[in-house]
């Protein structure tokens, strides 16, 4: 079994991906790969590549991560699974230096928006990389110019042998990335009792009171809203698509999947256009690695 994921060894990806699999009940043996892209994540899982991919779709300071939300909204693969992983960001540098020593920054764009203080208060130039393991792997191989560090992940440190110059350089400590496990195929009605959290998107009628009409069918049927996001549909300029997270709250299963058939019921009655990305267990706040 393949579990992929964007970024190479040492990426936030790829550590979520290794919590992931010692979370898994019961143990399983998985190997993991790693791709250039998103979109190369998802291929591969389409063409059965890989039999999971692992993606972050949401970050406590930043917020959503539009690119991965909009491959789910627009592939047949559904989500198995939600792992908010801790992210600490550190500056690196391939050789002992300071802070003062330091003039370009390579990262993600996620990391580097989530360090944006420390950025701007060191008067630090970023620069974009969209693999955090893989700019250690440049930086040890001097393809960046002197007087460069990365910002990445404290695992980083032990895989690839470098300089610590700073920890803890996010904006705020309390810095969490919300990723999800994800599979081919659409969710059927067996897979309702599933889980407690589900995570579905929705398009309205373009008049007034649409989104407040559906979000009256989650009161209606008790169900707490955690996530409501909105994008851009290209193809139709100034429409938009919601995203819900949900809570499914009842003493067993299948009051759980009573609660969520008569959501869907109301939704295709009303002639709502809908997905349903997933039905999956809440990662417990206190479970949070």
């Amino acid at each position: 079994m393949i579990i992929g994921y964007q970024g190479s060894k040492g990426s936030y990806s790829y550590e979520a991906s290794n919590q992931i699999l010692k979370n898994l009940s019961p143990p399983t043996t998985f190997s993991i790969n790693g791709f250039t892209l998103s979109e190369n994540v998802i291929d591969a899982l389409k063409k059965g590549e890989i039999n999971f991919a692992v993606l972050p779709v949401e970050n406590s300071i930043i917020g959503n991560i539009d690119i991965n939300t909009e491959l789910i909204q627009k592939n047949d693969i559904q989500a198995v699974q939600e792992f908010y992983l801790k992210i600490e960001h550190v500056l690196y540098s391939k050789n002992p230096t300071n802070i003062s020593g330091i003039e370009k920054v390579y990262s993600h764009p996620a990391a580097l928006a989530q360090c944006h203080d420390y950025i701007k208060l060191h008067n630090l130039t970023p620069m974009v990389e969209f693999d955090t393991g893989g700019a250690c792997q440049k930086m040890i191989k001097s393809k960046y110019p002197e007087k460069s560090a990365i910002i990445a992940g404290p695992q980083c440190r032990h895989i690839w042998n470098i300089h610590e110059v700073s920890n803890c350089i996010q904006n705020t400590n309390d810095n969490y990335t919300r990723f999800l496990l994800l599979k081919n195929g659409t969710l059927k009605v067996k897979d309702y009792n599933k889980g407690n959290k589900f995570s579905l998107s929705f398009s309205t009628n373009n008049k007034p009171g649409s989104l407040l009409e559906v979000l009256g069918y989650f009161q209606n049927f008790k169900i707490n809203l955690t996530k409501i996001e909105s994008m851009p549909i290209p193809e139709t300029p100034f429409s938009y698509t919601f995203f819900i997270d949900g809570e499914l709250d009842g003493p067993k299963s299948c009051q759980i999947k009573n609660q969520l058939e008569g959501l869907i019921k109301a939704l295709r009655t009303n002639n709502i256009v809908f997905k349903l990305i997933g039905v999956y267990p809440k990662h417990q706040r206190n479970q949070w690695s």
